[in-house]
């Protein structure tokens, strides 16, 4: 049986979250070719602004082309905001905002006609709080981003769309979760994470292959009406 993305040449940025490494491994279960830059190759890494042409090169000679790009990066701080130095601003801003733009500069100008950009965001960028206000901050530049390049593109068939990612049950979000609850100071900071899904409206936190999904069915000819989009993948955690 065909899937989604047979003949796709994609590259993919991931991060550090586990979140990048589940979507490369549903991409290549739909077919696709994928390039996953970074140190000894599919490593988990946080790109800086001025690697990212340096690294469409790269795929472009491995791949004889890129059709579609994932952005699946995003450098988490937790603390609160007025703890925050200069540097940690500027580590998350270079990850998150400065070195989304660029990737997304890149993926317009080298995607020929047809082709898609999908980014990955975090909820917090849309309902935050104090522990994770600034990394939130520092995301939110993806939802205007996403719709101006949708616009720009649109008349090639060039493609730009967001996930917004909740509750995803990885060993990085639940050291997330209990860092939070350490800077809060609420009891038992291991259990952070379950008691955090206990507010998600359908109960339970998603898997990474369920964000693998998401993502590969956006960058499929399946949604080549979709565009601009900022698809919540949070199982209804904004709006309980």
């Amino acid at each position: 049986m065909p899937g989604l993305l047979d003949g796709h040449r994609v590259l993919a940025f991931i991060g550090d979250d586990g979140l990048g490494q589940a979507v490369v491994g549903r991409l290549t279960k739909e077919g696709a070719r994928v390039f996953v830059a970074g140190p000894g190759g599919n490593t988990a890494y946080h790109y800086k602004p001025a690697e990212v042409a340096g690294i469409f090169d790269q795929a472009a000679e491995y791949l004889g082309g890129i059709d579609d790009v994932i952005n699946a990066v995003t450098y988490w701080w937790v603390g609160k905001p007025e703890d925050a130095d200069k540097a940690v601003w500027d580590e998350l801003t270079a990850v998150n905002s400065t070195a989304a733009v660029v990737i997304a500069q890149e993926s317009a100008r080298r995607i020929a006609g047809k082709g898609s950009l999908c980014s990955l965001g975090c909820l917090w960028a849309m309902a935050t709080s104090p522990e994770v206000g600034l990394t939130g901050a520092s995301k939110a530049i993806l939802g205007p981003l996403t719709k101006a390049l949708a616009l720009s593109g649109a008349k090639r068939g060039f493609r730009a769309n967001l996930a917004c990612v909740g509750l995803i049950d990885t060993p990085h979000m639940r050291d997330i979760a209990a860092r939070r609850a350490t800077v809060v100071g609420t009891d038992d900071p291991s259990a952070a994470f379950d008691r955090a899904v206990g507010r998600v409206a359908l109960r339970r936190g998603g898997s990474p292959d369920e964000v693998g999904k998401v993502v590969a069915f956006l960058a499929s000819d399946h949604a080549r009406t979709i565009t601009g989009a900022t698809v919540l993948v949070d199982g209804g955690l904004l709006w309980t």
